[in-house]
């Protein structure tokens, strides 16, 4: 599906089908997480939406990014801030086996230029930048493609929304107590969905009351499947690696079952399969 059909089963709240939403794009060996051929790999693997990641370099460039320091990406002490942009340039970057990479770094202006008209962009970890973040999504006519993401206690970020309805939002649900926070804020501004956050099978935010009356505010229901540490649960345990190991009616499956709208995933194409299928 193409950016404004997406955009409109967003806004109206009515989903043929699971939206698969790809986690920092598709990554690995030399295809960096977070820039524009992650992206498009992603999109070409059948996502209908990428999430990134983004961080301000000393002199003021956005380039994709997501850790809050650079030990893992570039092995090298401090933060994205600490350096302009052609000093991180000419820093090697590492991938996922922890070799030197091919590829490099993405700038929003990148990605914006290779994504306009082609899929919804969800701008998760850069809440604290989007003031400056807006006028250069502006410039490229896009604010109707952009997906702003935050956590609802995030008090600025709620009182920015509510100055800047042009673009759409989903908030990020730790309690879920706060939905009621959600559906307030709704009712000002163009609130298209929420993130759920259960860290079991049995969390509330799985049964299907509370799901229904997600659905009932109009609002798609996000779930995250990652499987990034064995430290951490995704999808109350429905995750990708349930969903590789066992099938994805054990994983994926669970959460359709249950009434997610918006499934984000490192395995795109697979979810796409089981998708087809279900």
């Amino acid at each position: 599906m193409d950016a404004c059909s997406i955009r409109k089963m967003l806004l109206d709240g009515k989903f043929e089908n699971v939206l698969i939403a790809s986690h920092r794009g598709k990554f690995g060996s030399s295809v960096m997480e977070n820039t524009v051929l992650a992206f498009t790999v992603a999109i070409g693997q059948g996502a209908d939406m990428v999430e990134m990641d983004l961080a301000k370099t000393k002199d003021g460039i956005f380039i994709g990014h997501h850790d809050d320091d650079m030990s893992r990406l570039f092995h090298k002490a401090g933060k994205i801030q600490d350096y302009t942009y052609s000093e991180i340039k000419q820093m090697p970057i590492y991938n996922v086996i922890n070799e030197p990479c091919v590829e490099h770094v993405s700038t929003l202006d990148e990605i914006l230029s290779a994504l306009k008209e082609k899929t919804i962009l969800v701008l998760d970890k850069c809440w604290e930048h989007w003031e400056d973040i807006a006028p250069i999504i502006k410039t490229y006519n896009m604010a109707e493609q952009v997906v702003l993401k935050f956590y609802i206690e995030d008090a600025a970020a709620a009182s920015w929304a509510l100055q800047h309805q042009e673009f759409m939002y989903i908030p990020m649900v730790q309690n879920p107590n706060d939905k009621e926070k959600v559906y307030s804020l709704k009712q000002e501004t163009t609130i298209v969905g929420i993130e759920i956050l259960p860290e079991d099978p049995d969390s509330l935010f799985l049964t299907s009351g509370y799901i229904k009356d997600l659905h009932a505010h109009g609002l798609a229901v996000w779930c995250n499947s990652l499987n990034l540490s064995s430290e951490l649960v995704y999808g109350g345990g429905f995750d990708d690696l349930k969903s590789l190991r066992n099938g994805g009616s054990y994983g994926w499956g669970e959460l359709i079952t249950r009434g997610i709208d918006i499934i984000q995933t490192d395995w795109v194409y697979e979810l796409f399969s089981f998708r087809k299928s279900y």
